[in-house]
């Protein structure tokens, strides 16, 4: 086991964790020990810390929470995949919904996937629920991470 803590504090290695340091070792031929072994001789060692560039460990971020308490406050959309009866098309459902009341506000179906469909979209809801920029609370618009 006295052979991980060596590789590991070699030049080229002591910047790289055990992860990157033993397949390293498995190009050249050489087998001393698993991934985990490599960890555990460095924690006999007192070196398991950071390696080379790594950045410092980062706080979770906090994950938005979004309250509607009427409508009109909170609306949710996406993009769901269609299936047709030709192998391989698809059409795209662009979908708005009203988070507190559940209504539909707005909905399409187009056969490409486009975010300036989705603007044009959610403009026309606008326009159609009577909501202005001008509003004492702004309308919040929440999706997905997806693409459009």
């Amino acid at each position: 086991m006295g052979h991980n803590c060596y590789y590991c504090n070699q030049p080229l290695n002591a910047a790289l964790p055990p992860s990157q340091i033993v397949p390293d070792l498995a190009d050249q031929g050489i087998f001393i020990g698993s991934e985990s072994s490599f960890y555990r001789v460095l924690r006999d060692h007192d070196q398991v810390h950071r390696r080379g560039r790594a950045r410092l460990p980062q706080e979770p971020r906090q994950v938005p929470r979004l309250r509607a308490t009427g409508p009109n406050q909170v609306w949710s959309w996406d993009i769901s995949y269609l299936p047709t009866s030709v192998r391989g098309i698809w059409l795209y459902l662009y979908l708005v919904i009203d988070v507190w009341s559940r209504k539909v506000v707005a909905w399409e179906v187009d056969e490409r996937e486009d975010p300036a469909i989705a603007a044009d979209l959610v403009s026309r809801a606008c326009l159609r629920e009577r909501i202005s920029k001008g509003r004492k609370h702004p309308l919040v618009l929440h999706a997905d991470n997806g693409n459009a």
